[in-house]
């Protein structure tokens, strides 16, 4: 049994990589507003679930935090 190894050309391997981020960082985003719209037209069944942070890439999801997290002026949701 022999292993044979695929190199990737660098640039083919750091353009990706700097694609995605530049999708990522350039993706629609959500303010601590437009938070607050979303859920006040949620029914009270709805605003009693326990708040999760729900990550589409890997189909999984993490419970929030009981309180916001404050750092340097910056609010985050903790998980």
């Amino acid at each position: 049994m022999s292993t044979t190894w695929t190199l990737i050309p660098w640039n083919e391997l750091t353009t990706s990589i700097d694609t995605l981020q530049a999708i990522d960082n350039n993706k629609p985003t959500m303010t601590y507003l437009d938070l607050y719209q979303q859920l006040s037209e949620l029914n009270s069944d709805e605003l009693t679930q326990i708040v999760s942070i729900y990550d589409k890439h890997v189909d999984d999801y993490s419970l929030a935090d009981n309180e916001l997290i404050n750092n340097k002026g910056k609010i985050y949701i903790g998980i």
